[in-house]
C-alpha cells in the first residue's frame, strides 16, 4: 500500500455536474500535496454525467478514491468518507465550491504551531462557475487567530459549516455527521476538542447560487421540529455558565449566535418558500416556528436585546398568532 496521506479530503457528491471539476481542480492545485481525495457518489441520477467527471479525474490522479452508495443524503456520505479516511487530518468540503490553494498548507501549519485538533477559518461567497479572485497568504505567522486563551469576542465570525473546519481524523470520528444528534456538530466538536484555533483568513469560496443551502430548500415540519429542539438545547447550554468550563465565554457566545442565526434563517426561508403548495404543511411550519419563538422568548426568557430590530415585529406577530398553542 502507498504511504498514508497526511490529509484526507472528503467530497460527497450528488448530480454534481461540471462544478465538481472546478472543485477537484482547486483540490489538486493545493500547495500542500500530501493528501488523498475521497469522492463519495451518493447515488447520482444524472445519466452518468457525475460519474464521467469523477472517472476522468480519478484516471488522472491516483490519490482520488471513489466510493459508490445508494442515495442516503450528505450526512451518510460524509460519515462514510471519514470512516475510510487514512490521513492524520480530515477535511470535508462541498462539490460545487472552491478551495484557496493554501488551505491545506495553512491548516497544517496552524495545527502544528498551536498544537490543536481543530482549525476553523473564514469563507467568502463566489457565485456561479467563475474562479474567485484569490490573494495568496504571505507570512502565516501574521494571520490573526483566536485561541481559548484569547478574548472570545474576536471569534464572532466563527462559522458552523463543515467546510470551514479542519480537524484531526480522531476528532472527526468521535462525532460523525448525522441529522439525529441532539447537538449541532460544530458545537460538539468544540466541546470535544481539547485544543482549537480560529484563523481570521478566507480559505474557502462558497457558491450560494447552486441551491445547496437551507435557504434554497423546502423544509419539512419534521426538520423544523429537530431545529426547534436544537435551538432550545443551545439556549439551555448558553444559560448554564458552568456547562462546559467556559471562562472566556466563547461557547456561550457561539451558542447564542447560532441560535439567533438559525431562527432568522428559518423565518426568511418560510417567507420566501414558494415550492410548498400544501396549505396544511405551510400552516404547520409557521405554527412550529411560532411555538419556537414563544418557547425561547417567553418561557426561557431569551432577551429581546439580542434580536435585530427588523425581526422583532415578525417574532411578536408569531407570538400573538400562536399564543394559545403548545409545543
Amino acid at each position: 500500500m502507498n504511504e498514508a496521506p497526511l490529509v484526507s479530503i472528503v467530497i460527497p457528491v450528488y448530480n454534481a455536474g461540471a462544478l465538481l471539476g472546478r472543485m477537484l481542480d482547486s483540490v489538486l492545485a493545493q500547495t500542500e500535496q500530501r493528501f488523498e481525495v475521497i469522492v463519495v457518489d451518493d447515488g447520482s441520477s444524472d445519466d452518468g454525467v457525475t460519474a464521467k467527471v469523477i472517472a476522468e479525474y480519478a484516471g488522472k490522479d491516483s490519490r482520488i478514491r471513489v466510493l459508490q452508495q445508494s442515495n442516503q443524503g450528505p450526512f451518510v456520505a460524509r460519515t462514510r468518507g471519514v470512516q475510510v479516511a487514512r490521513g492524520e487530518y480530515v477535511y470535508v468540503c462541498d462539490k460545487d465550491d472552491y478551495l484557496h490553494p493554501q488551505l491545506l498548507e495553512y491548516c497544517l501549519y496552524a495545527a502544528k504551531r498551536y498544537d490543536v485538533e481543530f482549525v476553523a477559518f473564514r469563507y467568502a461567497n463566489c457565485a456561479g462557475d467563475r474562479i474567485p479572485d484569490i490573494k495568496l497568504l504571505g507570512d502565516f505567522g501574521q494571520v490573526p487567530v483566536v485561541t481559548p486563551e484569547l478574548d472570545y469576542l474576536n471569534a464572532h465570525w466563527f462559522h458552523t459549516d463543515c467546510w470551514v473546519q479542519f480537524t484531526t481524523r480522531d476528532l472527526a470520528l468521535k462525532h460523525p455527521f448525522s441529522e439525529e444528534t441532539s447537538l449541532p456538530r460544530p458545537f460538539a466538536l468544540l466541546k470535544l476538542a481539547q485544543r482549537w484555533v480560529l484563523a481570521d483568513t478566507v480559505l474557502y469560496y462558497y457558491n450560494p447560487s447552486v441551491g445547496n443551502s437551507m435557504m434554497h430548500k423546502s423544509v419539512s415540519p419534521a426538520k423544523l421540529r429537530k431545529m426547534q429542539r436544537e435551538m432550545i438545547l443551545l439556549w439551555e447550554l448558553y444559560a448554564d455558565e458552568r456547562a462546559h468550563g467556559d471562562p472566556q465565554g466563547l461557547w456561550r457566545f457561539q451558542c447564542k449566535r447560532f441560535l439567533l442565526t438559525s431562527l432568522k434563517q428559518v423565518l426568511n426561508m418560510l417567507r420566501r418558500d414558494k415550492a410548498c403548495q400544501d396549505p396544511a404543511i405551510v400552516h404547520e411550519r409557521w405554527r412550529i416556528l411560532g411555538q419556537t419563538v414563544r418557547e425561547l422568548f417567553v418561557k426561557r426568557k431569551v432577551p429581546w436585546r439580542y434580536v435585530r430590530c427588523r425581526y422583532i415585529l415578525h417574532y411578536m406577530y408569531l407570538l400573538w398568532k400562536y399564543s394559545e398553542e403548545e409545543i
